[in-house]
């Protein structure tokens, strides 16, 4: 028993059986098969060159950085990083600074 599926398109009204449906989903299949066969004789190849061997050492450099970084521990990098914040955090000032030293009326405050 065959089903059928009505539907509208720009007004008129179209009736599809699952027979048609089966056929043109076979068809799709078979196109998207021929065109994957054409796609593949179309390939290429990047030649070397020297911008691209010189992106190759940098990509390099960077990936054998991280695997450094990767195989530090843990502890040893908190450490560091704890350092260079002693060192970056500046002596608070001991006379109490005004950040605004007049209101707008010009009175101190």
């Amino acid at each position: 028993m065959q089903s059928s599926f009505t539907f509208s398109l720009f007004g008129h009204s179209i009736a599809v059986s699952s027979a048609v449906l089966l056929a043109v989903g076979a068809g799709l299949l078979i196109a998207a098969g021929v065109l994957l066969f054409f796609a593949r004789r179309h390939r290429f190849a990047l030649q070397r060159s020297v911008v691209t061997d010189e992106l190759m050492v940098h990509l390099s450099r960077i990936a054998e950085a991280l695997e450094r970084q990767a195989a530090r521990p843990v502890d040893q990098i908190v450490a560091e990083a704890l350092k260079r914040s002693d060192r970056s955090v500046q002596p608070e000032p001991s006379v109490e600074s005004h950040t605004i030293p007049y209101s707008m009326f010009g009175r101190e405050i």
